[in-house]
């Protein structure tokens, strides 16, 4: 869906910030299980190695958030290991969720938090948007079993976006009234969501709470902890200076505080944070421009990559590509949003222009069958988050996900959640979705091999 340039920026995006009071062609050789899964496999072995014994006790000392359950019409069977088949535990996690915001006790704001059981007929998002759902086949089910105790990769997340219900009751305690006085108030707010406007009010809500380094190192917290709660060892993060700044924070600061977090989770063997440099791309090419003097005299070495978000018809792709080329001299691995709200043009001028590697979400390319050939022949990689595309209103009420179009046609497939804060969403939750859209086993494989094959190429690219 395309909005003019005045209201998108009155609404951040997933990657705009409100502004604090006071202050050609792709790359050829894309990944293949023939040459990169020996990388892929040795990648996880070693994310691996701390193990995940230690994930439900660790969880009490960090921030998660509250997961709402998502039903396919086909029960799967319960795995140990998984919480997030079990409607009981999101109960628990909810609980211990607001231990975790009244340490010994102390209250975050003088409204009573009551524990409230999950609202077992509230209405999901699924049944909102009304996507064509099927059943699981037994292959995919026997995959979702495997999947469930298996080490992860997950490749698009947003920082901001990835802030749980509990970290955002902390940091809406200190406003009056909170925007967020409980968890009630989180899932009311994701209920809501089926459209663009509730989403970027969701969002802008969010960025309004960040005030200070260490709110955003609170974040950060909350997305670490998710990620040993749910054995992802690989994970690339987008990343924005240029947001930071917006607030009107020192970039330094916040970088500081994100590296300390980040570091710590992987000294405690919890798997590996990459970090893509992310640009707002309605704030035109001269913020990319800044992002990358910002890294070029303070590199950041956990960063490897250099992304492209925000509004697709604020600026046409050739604008940016400069800054991809000069990203790809200081060694960062393009990679960018297209095709999400705007249609199959706007992945065919990313394509020319910026020749990424991977293109976030991309879906709208299922609308141009010769698109999809050129994706697949020359490997580029689409980062497709399903929730979000149903709570954003990218795939319409009604519509059928592009997914399966995708995967039919050859193109290399990872799913993610993209803004696992805001929709409530977790990555074995994203698999289960594809699988009651009709997935197979093989497509559902695919999807895992290809996200780890492209964590091997994150971590050994290099510009040609």
């Amino acid at each position: 869906m395309a909005h003019n340039r005045r209201d998108f920026n009155e609404i951040p995006d997933r990657n705009e910030q409100r502004q604090v009071p006071g202050d050609g062609g792709a790359e050829p050789g894309g990944p293949s299980a023939g040459t990169d899964q020996p990388k892929a496999e040795e990648l996880l072995a070693r994310a691996a190695s701390g193990g995940v014994a230690g994930d439900e006790k660790e969880r009490r000392k960090e921030l998660g958030g509250p997961e709402p359950v998502v039903q396919s019409r086909r029960r799967l069977g319960r795995q140990r290991g998984d919480p997030e088949d079990d409607r009981g535990r999101d109960e628990k996690r909810a609980a211990r969720d607001e231990e975790e915001i009244h340490p010994e006790g102390r209250r975050a704001h003088p409204e009573s938090l009551p524990r409230r059981r999950a609202e077992r007929d509230r209405a999901r998002l699924e049944d909102a948007v009304r996507c064509p759902r099927m059943g699981v086949s037994p292959a995919a089910a026997a995959f979702l079993r495997r999947l469930a105790a298996a080490p992860a990769v997950e490749l698009h997340l947003h920082l901001e976006g990835a802030a749980s219900a509990a970290a955002l009751v902390r940091l809406s305690s200190r406003s009056s009234p909170p925007i967020f006085p409980d968890f009630a108030a989180v899932r009311a707010r994701r209920a809501r969501l089926g459209s663009p406007e509730a989403f970027f009010a969701f969002y802008r809500d969010v960025c309004r709470l960040i005030r200070s380094a260490e709110d955003y190192a609170l974040v950060a917290r909350s997305l670490t902890a998710r990620l040993a709660r749910e054995r992802i060892r690989h994970a690339e993060v987008y990343v924005s200076p240029a947001v930071a700044e917006k607030l009107g924070l020192d970039w330094l600061e916040v970088r500081a505080a994100l590296e300390r977090v980040f570091s710590a989770h992987e000294t405690n063997g919890r798997g590996r944070i990459v970090v893509l440099l992310d640009v707002v791309r309605h704030w035109g090419p001269a913020s990319a421009d800044r992002v990358l003097d910002l890294h070029e005299r303070n590199p950041w070495p956990r960063v490897r990559g250099f992304g492209l978000g925000g509004e697709e018809a604020a600026f046409p792709a050739r604008d940016f590509a400069g800054a991809f080329r000069r990203a790809r001299a200081l060694g960062l691995m393009p990679v960018a949003h297209a095709g999400e709200w705007a249609g199959p043009g706007s992945v065919a001028e990313t394509l020319e222009h910026l020749a990424p590697v991977r293109i976030a979400h991309g879906i709208r390319a299922a609308e141009d069958a010769a698109l999809l050939r050129r994706l697949a022949r020359r490997g580029v990689v689409c980062d497709v988050c399903p929730t979000s595309n149903l709570a954003t209103g990218a795939v319409p009420a009604g519509a059928t996900h592009p997914v399966r179009a995708l995967l039919a046609a050859g193109v290399g497939v990872t799913l993610s959640t993209d803004d696992p804060g805001l929709f409530g969403t977790t990555l074995r939750r994203e698999f289960r979705r594809v699988a009651a859209w009709g997935a197979t086993g093989a497509e559902l494989a695919a999807c895992e091999r290809t996200a780890r094959q492209a964590a091997a190429r994150t971590l050994s690219y290099s510009a040609r």
